[in-house]
C-alpha cells in the first residue's frame, strides 16, 4: 500500500480496493496478513474454519483476498425520525439513507451509530404519534399455469455484468454497454408487479435489472469520481459540477430530473 496512499492499508476502503485490483492485474496474489494476532482461531472461528474447508493455511499467517460488495451506500431516502417518503414506511441502519454521514465511502462503524441513534429516534416517535395507522395485508395468489411469461436476466447474469462494468472501477465505454444489455429486456413496457401473475423470483429478477438500470445510468451521468463511485476516464472529483447534495428521479422513458442544493455534501 505505500505505493498507493501515506495511511497504507488503513487507507479509505475505495482506495485499497483499487489498489488490490491494480496488483491483481499485474498477477501479484493480494494477501490479509494475520501473524500478528494470537489465538486466531478462537477469535475468528468462522474464518478459520472457512480457510480449513477450501484448502487454505492459515497459520502460515497469511490469508488470501479480493474484494466484495458487501452493503449499500445511500439507500432509502428518510428523515431524522426515519420516516420515508411513503406513509407508513420506515426506514432506520444500513438500509436507510440519512444524509448524516455522507456516502461517498461509508464506514461500518457509522451504520452501526446509525442503526443505535436513529431506531431509538424512530421508537419514540412512533410512541408520541397520537394517530395510528392500519395495515391492510394484500392478498396475492396466482396458478402457476397462468404466470405471466418475460424474458429476464438471470440473477447470476446480472450479478456478473455489475461487478464487471458498474463495479470498482467504471468508465463510459463499459457503463454504456452494460446500459444497452439492460434496455434490451425492455423492463420499463412490463406493467405493475401488483396486476400479474409474475413468481417471487420473477419479481426479484424484476426488481434487481430496474435497480441496475438505475445505478448505471446514474454513474454514466456522474463524469467525476468520489469515494466508491470511481471513474477511470474522470479520476479526479468535480466540485465544481458535482459538490452538492442532489435528488436524480427518473424512469425509463424520461431524462434525469436532477435537483441540487447549495449544501456541499459529498456522496
Amino acid at each position: 500500500m505505500a505505493k498507493y496512499h501515506k495511511d497504507l492499508d488503513l487507507a479509505p476502503r475505495d482506495v485499497v480496493t483499487r489498489a488490490m485490483v491494480t496488483e491483481e492485474g499485474l498477477g501479484n496474489q493480494v494477501y490479509l496478513k494475520i501473524d500478528m494476532i494470537e489465538h486466531f482461531s478462537e477469535r475468528f472461528p468462522q474464518i478459520s474454519s472457512l480457510c480449513e474447508e477450501m484448502n487454505i493455511n492459515w497459520k502460515s499467517g497469511y490469508i488470501p483476498v479480493i474484494p466484495g460488495a458487501h452493503f449499500l451506500m445511500g439507500g432509502i431516502q428518510t428523515n431524522l425520525k426515519g420516516e420515508t417518503t411513503v406513509p407508513g414506511l420506515y426506514a432506520v441502519g444500513e438500509t436507510a439513507s440519512t444524509r448524516v454521514h455522507g456516502g461517498a465511502n461509508r464506514l461500518a462503524s457509522n451504520s452501526l451509530l446509525e442503526c443505535i441513534v436513529f431506531a431509538n429516534r424512530l421508537a419514540d416517535w412512533l410512541i408520541k404519534k397520537e394517530e395510528t395507522t392500519s395495515i391492510i395485508q394484500a392478498s396475492r395468489s396466482y396458478n402457476p399455469s397462468t404466470r405471466e411469461c418475460i424474458d429476464l436476466p438471470t440473477i447470476a447474469e446480472i450479478q456478473a455484468k455489475m461487478m464487471k462494468y458498474v463495479g470498482i472501477e467504471r468508465e463510459e465505454k463499459g457503463l454504456k454497454k452494460i446500459l444497452e444489455w439492460l434496455r434490451s429486456y425492455q423492463v420499463h413496457h412490463i406493467s405493475s408487479i401488483t396486476d400479474k401473475f409474475y413468481s417471487k423470483k420473477q419479481i426479484e429478477q424484476l426488481h434487481m435489472t430496474t435497480v441496475a438500470w438505475l445505478i448505471a445510468s446514474s454513474a454514466i451521468e456522474r463524469k467525476e469520481s468520489r469515494g466508491a463511485h470511481y471513474r477511470s476516464d474522470y479520476p479526479s472529483k468535480n466540485d465544481g459540477q458535482w459538490g452538492g447534495n442532489r435528488r436524480i428521479i427518473r424512469t425509463f422513458q424520461q431524462k434525469a430530473n436532477i435537483n441540487v442544493s447549495n449544501q456541499a455534501i459529498e456522496r
